[in-house]
């Protein structure tokens, strides 16, 4: 749900803020999309599949480490694009150190 509703607004926004020339794809970066667009389906399945089948208790916050593992891959593989500083590198630490607290309470 949270994943179509993003979708939907991004779209309104791109086509209200005229920005629809930006969604423009090379055809040689279509397979990454796609590679990248099934491996998080997979990882949604994957999680919903350790949901139903273990517990909570100790699934939760492992799939609350994903801000931590963002930054990361950021930091390699968007070097040149993204910068990774302090402030974000606190903010991620500060999402997880919450579920951590929410959840040893």
């Amino acid at each position: 749900m949270v994943t179509t509703v993003s979708l939907i607004l991004l779209l309104l926004f791109t086509v209200t803020s005229k920005r629809t020339g930006q969604f423009r794809v090379q055809r040689r970066s279509l397979i990454f999309f796609v590679c990248a667009a099934s491996l998080a389906t997979l990882a949604q399945v994957a999680n919903f599949i350790a949901l139903g089948a273990g517990q909570l208790s100790v699934i939760i916050p492992l799939l609350n480490t994903t801000p931590l593992f963002t930054v990361l891959f950021s930091a390699v593989f968007l070097r040149k694009i993204e910068t990774v500083n302090l402030r974000i590198i606190l903010g991620a630490a500060t999402m997880v150190a919450g579920v951590l607290l929410i959840t040893i309470r």
